[in-house]
């Protein structure tokens, strides 16, 4: 996982554009307490998707990477980063959205709700574009 100050710094080399911050985050990570993880997932070092014979990359999406992604951007712009910042993961509902942009992203990806809400996708990509429209 990428720090916010090593972001900004990539971020300023003259061929970057912008930046799209998370899609998940490492099966582990120690930026969450070991509980969180046993919490969640009953382990703190053995990905639910590994304990079931699947050969993937573990990671953490959907809901509790919001709050993550959240205070990620929130420092990434604290640092004084200007271009532009795509983020998503944990997207469910439209206030998630608004979180995101009031933390500085400046447009959102879209897919954990999709897949878990998918009854709200119209009201997510309404929500988006509306706050993509205020921005200018």
């Amino acid at each position: 996982t990428i720090s916010p100050e090593a972001a900004k710094e990539i971020g300023e080399h003259p061929h970057c554009a912008g930046l799209i911050v998370s899609n998940t985050i490492p099966f582990g990570w120690e930026g969450i307490p070991v509980k969180k993880w046993k919490q969640w997932f009953g382990s703190s070092h053995i990905s639910p998707l590994r304990t079931r014979g699947i050969p993937v990359a573990d990671g953490l999406s959907g809901k509790p990477l919001l709050l993550l992604v959240v205070m990620w951007v929130k420092n990434l712009r604290a640092l004084g980063f200007a271009k532009h910042l795509n983020a998503g993961g944990g997207i469910l509902w439209p206030n998630d959205v608004s979180r995101l942009f009031s933390a500085g992203a400046d447009s959102v990806s879209y897919g954990s709700g999709s897949f878990l809400r998918p009854f709200c996708s119209w009201f997510i990509i309404r929500r988006a574009y509306k706050l993509w429209k205020q921005k200018g």
